[in-house]
């Protein structure tokens, strides 16, 4: 590939623009592995046409799985991105999803006591056990069936054109075009949540005794230690969701409030071809008075940088490169933490650097880096000075040693502008208007630095979004299985509070009644699914976020809240059912 920068064109082409990766196609038949030896003859080629940039190995990646590890490769051509979204919105759907089947679980042996004479008189007639559990099975089947269908529909019209709205430079559809996978998705979704939350509550239902059930006899709700112990999993799985959710929310919120280490306010830039074409564009600016600085570089700060591989004193790192003129530091108000800036001065621009701090790290040079030197494509180089590690690109992307040098002229590409923010726009027209008379038959590429996050800023909006969406979903399942348990049990235990009244029971005392298994079963599921969803989540926020913002109390604050909130209003009403019952009307019958 660098042979490339040895042909001569008449119009200079940026090849590390356009080739990014170097394809092979087999024979029908052949396997990657029968060629892959003979790579290492090549590894030396290589290292021997470029030593500055060394490779230790030549990887094949087949073009059907680039898309899974592109995230590793640098320029890919697939563009895939980091797959700790993808699992992590995976689990959240398996999440949701427990929560559904262990609510249904709950509602569904809890609302038994509506059906007791139904499988007592089966039961008598001859049904078998076998015959009963088949019934709920099929019966839940069907509704999962019908939620299924329903789900469907709400997804295709209303799901999928939110993402779209959220996300609208990624086409999302609903699979359709592959009809089989879709099916047998469905099919196997259908069978696997029919069996899950139905099995329990069948078999469950069906071993009632039949002398229990005419006798009346048979209570169930607060002695049914399962059932507890479903609704403590259910509230454990909404506690590590809800934790997660606002985790990740917080840390999105960080990121968005975070600074980029240097200024992008009332600064643009403009593409150009060749040093001459750059001369033309910036003597026809020179002279505007509201121009405050005019630079030249070969990359732009949230759009490319130069990548190489340096080596010294044994340790060898990869780096980020760019070559800037005098006042590019002034332009994009880069803070020097040590030494000075580039200059127009022969030394400067072949052998002085400015470097990150990120730079001195991996070589561990921290203490008086000023003046150290070290040789790079075979020139000596000296750091002159040292700036904050800033974000060159979004803050998905981890900080990497930087190297800031003198400006070739002919990688000269960019013609950066900086003005007071008010006047940026009429600058930026002005400028548009001197392009068309430099180079009117040219593409005007202009691009405002304040624009450069602008993607990162989008999607970050559409994370917290849809983490909020996901945290009120996970809440409404906790809430319904917290309220269809505790409603039948108020229900089913009606005339011991009319007995605890006539004997002078206090309400405070019925209320303790109601709610302190509950407060323990939350206080269980709060203690273990918080710092189980803590730890989940920073996992994945250290993937997507390199330099990620301390963790808070707040998400468990904000937790504890919902979980009290949530169960005061979901049991507010049963309470309220059990304070101010009449014990005239459900003793008369004692």
């Amino acid at each position: 590939m660098d042979n490339f920068e040895d042909l001569a064109f008449e119009e200079r082409v940026d090849w590390s623009l356009l080739t990014d990766a170097t394809l092979i196609q087999l024979r029908d038949g052949e396997d990657i592995q029968s060629i892959q030896d003979s790579f290492d003859e090549y590894v030396a080629i290589q290292n021997a046409s470029n030593p500055e940039w060394k490779v230790k190995s030549i990887l094949p990646i087949r073009l059907d799985e680039l898309s899974e590890t592109s995230y590793m490769v640098y320029s890919s051509i697939s563009g895939g991105s980091h797959p700790a979204g993808r699992y992590a919105l995976g689990i959240i759907a398996l999440f949701l999803l427990g929560l559904a089947c262990f609510n249904f679980m709950n509602i569904s042996v809890v609302s038994a006591s509506r059906r007791l004479k139904e499988i007592g008189l089966r039961k008598v007639m001859g049904s078998p056990r076998s015959e009963i559990i088949k019934q709920f099975l099929v019966e839940n089947v069907l509704q999962c069936f019908f939620s299924l269908v329903l789900g469907s529909i709400l997804a295709y019209f209303l799901l999928v054109p939110y993402f779209d709205h959220m996300i609208p430079e990624i086409d999302i559809q609903f699979r359709t075009n592959d009809p089989l996978s879709m099916i047998i998705f469905l099919s196997t979704l259908l069978f696997i949540v029919g069996l899950v939350s139905g099995a329990y509550p069948a078999f469950y239902i069906s071993k009632f005794d039949t002398i229990s059930i005419f006798k009346g006899s048979l209570r169930f709700g607060s002695k049914n230690l399962f059932s507890k112990i479903m609704l403590g999993f259910q509230f454990f799985l909404a506690v590590m969701t809800i934790v997660g959710c606002f985790i990740l929310t917080e840390q999105s919120i960080f990121m968005g409030d975070k600074e980029w280490g240097y200024d992008p306010y009332g600064t643009f830039s403009v593409y150009v071809n060749d040093k001459e074409q750059y001369d033309l564009l910036k003597n026809e600016l020179i002279s505007h008075p509201d121009l405050i600085h005019q630079t030249s570089s070969s990359h732009l700060l949230g759009r490319s940088l130069g990548m190489s591989s340096l080596e010294v004193e044994s340790k060898q790192i990869a780096i980020r490169k760019m070559g800037v003129s005098s006042d590019f530091f002034e332009a994009f108000t880069l803070p020097l933490v040590d030494g000075r800036s580039l200059s127009n001065n022969v030394f400067d621009q072949n052998n002085a650097v400015v470097v990150n701090e990120k730079f001195l790290e991996s070589l561990e040079w921290l203490e008086d880096p000023i003046g150290r030197t070290f040789s790079y494509d075979s020139v000596q180089k000296t750091i002159v000075g040292v700036v904050e590690n800033f974000h060159y690109y979004d803050f998905h992307s981890e900080i990497r040693p930087l190297m800031i040098h003198g400006l070739p002229p002919e990688k000269v590409h960019y013609l950066t502008v900086k003005t007071s923010p008010e006047k940026l726009y009429a600058l930026e027209e002005y400028t548009h208007q001197a392009w068309l008379k430099v180079a009117p038959n040219d593409p005007y590429d202009r691009v405002y630095q304040e624009e450069s996050f602008d993607g990162f800023y989008q999607e970050n909006e559409s994370n917290i979004s849809l983490l909020m969406m996901i945290t009120g979903i996970a809440i409404v399942l906790a809430c319904l299985g917290l309220y269809g348990l505790l409603s039948f049990n108020v229900q089913g235990n009606l005339k011991e509070f009319s007995v605890r009244k006539v004997l002078g029971a206090e309400p405070k005392s019925l209320v303790r009644m109601v709610s302190n298994q509950y407060i323990m079963v939350l206080l269980i599921s709060f203690v273990l699914g918080a710092p189980i969803g803590t730890w989940g989540m920073m996992q994945l926020v250290k993937e997507i976020f390199p330099d990620h913002g301390p963790i808070t109390m707040l998400p468990f604050l904000i937790a504890i809240g919902i979980m009290i909130l949530t169960m005061v209003i979901t049991v507010a009403g049963q309470i309220n059912k059990a304070i101010h019952v009449n014990p005239a009307d459900l003793l008369r019958t004692e």
